[in-house]
């Protein structure tokens, strides 16, 4: 069975030494920049730097994850969720209500969906009209330019999540942008405990085995780990549930992990090596290569028909009504595919009360897209894909 992953491998290059590791790697901007294991980490201290009063209102779309959500409420915010149209656009009427009820609403949460700059004009917009800070999740959008400025520049604060790009252990980024807002100051991080280190371990021999599996080696060793991603895929009688309680555990754990939001860890030296050596423009033009060969093959299911430009996608995003089936067909045939996001991994009560969000939770399925896939393994995506529609 030939695997196709969601992620790219860690290759030796990616390990070279370089001089001065700990600095800031070139692509992200100095003096401004923070960075932390996590983009929850990231998004929590920005919260804090805008400086608003516990209980401060912030609209957040109604699609997304909790992943955005938990930490702003941590932090002491208080989330006004908004609807958005089944095309991942804006409704501005609903916004209005709600600034209308909540006149001492200051901040607006919008994201790069997929490193896709999906209604990035209105969101700007909004901002403008109501003096409300921009909180810019670029979580998807590393690499990602929009309007001739790189992803991150838009915001009054900015958040990363590396790792869902790089084969980093783990990394997040906060950027603040606005110069009345103060510059950001480190947290007291904390030494990683055995714990923490051991799932550091783990998910560098993870990386280095993808990188093994793409060269055609290792299948002995990559055995394991490709069995046990086909049990919580294809598990007999609930495989669509196997997968949400691997996924919720998943997510408890790391939780858990950095759930000290004012003493996160400190980065580990992999990650900052990983990200000292990655070509941005060579890692941008790879995946727009791939999502144009998708294109070629599955417009038609395409959530959207075009590749905005300057985009860096973080995968190709298709739109079917049968979503579970279609992961669990791909699985089999070992071919990773990811939900942005499913309906167990909306914030508590979203999914009943906004059904646009609810009708995208369960029906988009991201097909992998990153730039460690050759054009053939995409052609051999597309070519199961249409055998399992």
């Amino acid at each position: 069975m030939r695997r196709i992953p969601n992620m790219p491998g860690l290759s030796p290059d990616l390990l070279t030494p370089v001089a001065n590791p700990s600095r800031l790697p070139g692509w992200l901007p100095r003096g401004r920049t923070l960075l932390f294991p996590c983009a929850r980490q990231g998004l929590y201290h920005g919260w804090k730097a805008l400086g608003l009063p516990k209980g401060a209102p912030v609209l957040i779309p109604a699609f997304v994850c909790t992943t955005v959500s938990q930490p702003l409420l941590k932090a002491g915010a208080r989330l006004l969720f908004f609807n958005v149209h089944r095309d991942l656009s804006i409704d501005r009427d609903h916004v209005n209500a709600l600034l209308r009820r909540h006149p001492r609403t200051k901040a607006l949460v919008w994201y790069h969906y997929l490193g896709l700059p999906v209604a990035m004009n209105a969101a700007l917009e909004l901002c403008s009209e109501h003096d409300l800070y921009f909180i810019e999740d670029c979580a998807h959008a590393l690499f990602s330019t929009y309007g001739g400025r790189p992803a991150g520049a838009w915001g009054d604060v900015a958040v990363f999540s590396i790792r869902k790009t790089l084969p980093v252990l783990n990394a997040g980024a906060l950027v603040i942008n606005n110069p009345r807002l103060l510059p950001p100051s480190p947290p007291a991080f904390r030494e990683p405990g055995p714990a923490y280190t051991r799932i550091l371990h783990a998910k560098a021999t993870w990386l280095r085995r993808l990188h093994m599996e793409s060269l055609g080696a290792g299948r002995g060793l990559a055995r394991v780990g490709r069995l046990r991603h086909l049990r919580l895929i294809t598990k007999m009688n609930s495989p669509v549930k196997s997968v949400r309680e691997h996924t919720r555990k998943h997510l408890h754990d790391a939780d858990r992990l950095h759930q000290q939001m004012e003493r996160p860890f400190r980065l580990d030296d992999t990650s900052l090596l990983v990200m000292h050596n990655c070509i941005p423009a060579k890692i941008r033009r790879a995946r727009r290569r791939n999502y144009s060969t998708y294109l070629g093959n599955l417009r038609d299911i395409a959530f959207l028909k075009s590749l905005p430009y300057g985009a860096a996608p973080l995968g190709f995003p298709v739109q079917v009504d049968a979503r579970d089936d279609l992961r669990l067909r791909l699985a089999r045939q070992g071919i990773e595919s990811a939900t942005h996001w499913p309906d167990w991994l909306l914030p508590p009560g979203v999914a009943r009360q906004f059904p646009e969000a609810a009708h995208l939770a369960n029906t988009l399925l991201t097909l992998p897209c990153h730039h460690g896939l050759a054009q053939a393994e995409i052609q051999h995506v597309c070519t199961a894909v249409r055998k399992a529609l």
